[in-house]
């Protein structure tokens, strides 16, 4: 997946390509679906998922305040086409930057990323199947990760 960002008439661009084939994107924030996260049940799950196909959504940014979700999520947005546009958690904070904390994050982002990367996608029900599954890299939900939003705090990004 690419993402293609050129100055155009409003700034510039944010789109996707997959295999020289841009992709029109309906994306949606998801935040976690309790604030206690042990008790988000599997059938919650599949309801919000079951609404987000409904509503004709093909992409999720999983914000970096909450948590990363569980298997079944993953799962639930594998079966049904849903890409992920994952954050690393570390959104809405001024977070240590000291080399032990650096260390930290650069360990938990490695474990979640291999944890992740090579998850399969159920073939037979991915909406842009033909689009993707050309592509034999294109193995996951997870389309992209984000790590931007710690910079931001500290001003290190324009």
């Amino acid at each position: 997946m690419e993402l293609i960002q050129e100055k155009d008439e409003g700034g510039r661009s944010f789109l996707f390509c997959v295999n020289g084939k841009r992709l029109f994107i309906r994306g949606a924030n998801w935040v976690p679906l309790n604030c206690v996260y042990g008790e988000i049940r599997d059938e919650e799950y599949d309801y919000y998922i079951g609404r987000i196909v409904d509503s004709n959504i093909s992409m999720l940014r999983i914000w970096g305040g909450g948590i990363y979700e569980s298997e079944h999520f993953l799962d639930a947005c594998d079966e049904k086409g849903i890409m992920i546009f994952q954050d690393m958690m570390l959104a809405c904070g001024i977070f240590p930057q000291d080399a032990g904390f650096l260390q930290e994050v650069f360990e938990e982002t490695g474990v979640i990323v291999r944890k992740n990367i090579n998850r399969k996608m159920k073939k037979g029900l991915h909406k842009f199947k033909k689009v993707c599954y050309d592509n034999p890299r294109w193995e996951t939900s997870i389309a992209i990760w984000a790590c931007s939003s710690v910079g931001r705090a500290y001003g290190s990004h324009p």
